[in-house]
């Protein structure tokens, strides 16, 4: 989400907002990582694990192998992005 960590450091580092499907590929990144360093089998390892500081906030993966995530309900104050 705009005011996030990940949005802040991007701008940082490249002077731009980050594209639409960024912050997805850098929670993806996350969920990868996590069931790499838990090991074992890949698959078992990314149902099992949850993120629960992405970018989007907590998620993981379903029996589907779909995304389980949170919703996030934000409003916009003064030009803001407020959780």
């Amino acid at each position: 989400e705009p005011g996030s960590p990940y949005y802040s450091a991007y701008r940082v580092r490249y002077g731009e907002e980050p594209s639409m499907g960024g912050p997805n590929g850098f929670d993806a990144a996350l969920l990868f990582l996590e069931a790499v360093r838990v090991g074992g089998d890949l698959n078992e390892a990314l149902h099992r694990v949850r993120i629960e500081n992405g970018v989007f906030g907590a998620y993981g993966m379903s029996g589907e192998s779909e995304f389980d995530i949170r919703p996030v309900m934000l409003r916009v104050e003064n030009g803001k992005f407020i959780r």
